[in-house]
C-alpha cells in the first residue's frame, strides 16, 4: 500500500484559448497565458492510495463518489502508467498496476468559473506522477484531463503552447516567469510581464476578456456566463480607472459570472473600499473578505460621489478572495491532511465547502 497527498493551484487565463482543434487530445487553436494563484488561498487537494488489495478503482470528489471511468481520467491514468513503466524505479514493486482510491476536494467554489477542473486535474496528475515516480514534464498529461490544467502544474506566469504536432507532443505548458518576478501583483495576470507594465497588462487583459464573452454571445444559442452583477463590476472598474485617471485595476471573466480583478498591492485597500461601498457585505456575513489580510478604510466621500453608483442590497456579493501569484503543485507533508483513511475510505462524506 502507498498513499500520497498533494495540493495544486488555480490558474486564471489572461490571454484565453478560444477553442480546440482536436477535442479528444484537447489541443487548442491558439496559445494562452495565465497566472497561477497562491495555494495558500485557493487549491485543489488530492489523496491517492494504491493497494494490491483494492478490488477496483474508486474516486470521491468533494465528498461524493464519482465514476472513475470518465474518459479524460482514463486518458491521464493510461499515460501516467505508461510513463511509470519507463521512469519508475524497480523498487515500486509494480505499484502502477495496482487499483487506486482517489479522494479530491477544492477549498473554493466548484463549477463557478474559477478553473476548478484545471486545479483538480493538475492535482490528480501531479499526485499520481509523484506516487508512480514519473519524471519530466507532465503538463501534456494534465492537458488531456482539462486543457487549462496544463498551466496549473507550473507557477507564476505560464504559457500554454498550442503546438503543431497532430499528436499534441508539443502542446505543453512553459513557465514565463516565476511568482517572485512580480510580488506586488494581487489576484491575477499578464502580457508585458517582463516589463511589469501594469497599465498595458490591464488593458490587454480586459480586452481579451471582453472579446471572449462577445464571441460567446455571438454563438447560437448564445453562451451566457456574465450576469447583471458581472456587468456592474465591469462598470465599477472603468469608473475607478476613470476617477484616478489611470488604469489601476483590471477585470477578467472565465466561463462563469465571478470576476477576477488584477491590481497592485498599493491599490488593494482603495479598490476594496469602493467595492464594499457599491456591494456592501451582508450584516451576518462570515468571512466576507478571505485570504490575504488588508486594512480597508472607508471610501472617501468625494470618490463615492464621483462613482455615481447606487449601492446594491447587502450580500449581493457572497465573498471576496484576496490572493496573489503562487507556485505550482506541492506534496503535503502533514500526514493528518490525508483525505483517505489507512483503509482507503474517505474521511469525510458530507460537503465541507460551498459549491
Amino acid at each position: 500500500m502507498s498513499m500520497l497527498t498533494c495540493i495544486a493551484p488555480v490558474n486564471m487565463a489572461v490571454i484565453k484559448y478560444w477553442g480546440k482543434r482536436d477535442e479528444n487530445l484537447i489541443l487548442p487553436l491558439n496559445d494562452s497565458i495565465s497566472t497561477t494563484l497562491s495555494v495558500e488561498q485557493m487549491h485543489a487537494k488530492t489523496t491517492i492510495m494504491a493497494s494490491p488489495h483494492f478490488k477496483e478503482d474508486k474516486m470521491w470528489l468533494n465528498s461524493k463518489e464519482v465514476m472513475f471511468d470518465n474518459p479524460r481520467i482514463q486518458n491521464c491514468l493510461k499515460e501516467l502508467r505508461r510513463r511509470a513503466k519507463v521512469d519508475a524505479e524497480e523498487s515500486n514493486n509494480g505499484l502502477h498496476s495496482w487499483h487506486l482510491h482517489v479522494c479530491s476536494e477544492n477549498n473554493f467554489p466548484t463549477a463557478a468559473g474559477l478553473a476548478s477542473s484545471a486545479a483538480g486535474y493538475a492535482c490528480l496528475v501531479y499526485t499520481l506522477a509523484k506516487l508512480y515516480g514519473v519524471k519530466g514534464d507532465i503538463s501534456s498529461i494534465a492537458r488531456q484531463g482539462s486543457g487549462s490544467a496544463c498551466r496549473s502544474v507550473l507557477g507564476g506566469f505560464v504559457r500554454w503552447h498550442k503546438g503543431c504536432d497532430p499528436n499534441g507532443l508539443d502542446s505543453v505548458a512553459q513557465q514565463i516567469v516565476p511568482a517572485s518576478h512580480w510580488p506586488q501583483l494581487r489576484i491575477l495576470i499578464l502580457v508585458a510581464i517582463k516589463e511589469r507594465n501594469f497599465e498595458m497588462f490591464a488593458e490587454l487583459t480586459m480586452k481579451d476578456s471582453n472579446q471572449f464573452h462577445a464571441m460567446c454571445l455571438d454563438t447560437y444559442p448564445p453562451a451566457l456566463y456574465m450576469n447583471d452583477m458581472s456587468h456592474s463590476i465591469v462598470h465599477l472598474v472603468h469608473l475607478l480607472n476613470s476617477e484616478k485617471g489611470r488604469t489601476k485595476v483590471a477585470y477578467t471573466f472565465d466561463a462563469g459570472s465571478n470576476a477576477c480583478l488584477y491590481l497592485l498591492e498599493s491599490d488593494v485597500s482603495a479598490v476594496l473600499s469602493a467595492i464594499n461601498h457599491v456591494f456592501p457585505p451582508a450584516n451576518d456575513s462570515v468571512e466576507y473578505l478571505r485570504g490575504l489580510p488588508v486594512n480597508i478604510d472607508p471610501l472617501d466621500k468625494k470618490v463615492a460621489e464621483s462613482l455615481a453608483m447606487k449601492p446594491y442590497e447587502p450580500g449581493s456579493l457572497k465573498f471576496i478572495i484576496h490572493t496573489q501569484l503562487g507556485e505550482g503543485p506541492q506534496v503535503v507533508q502533514d500526514l493528518d491532511q490525508h483525505l483517505l483513511t489507512p483503509a482507503g475510505d474517505p474521511k469525510f462524506l458530507t460537503p465541507r465547502h460551498d459549491n
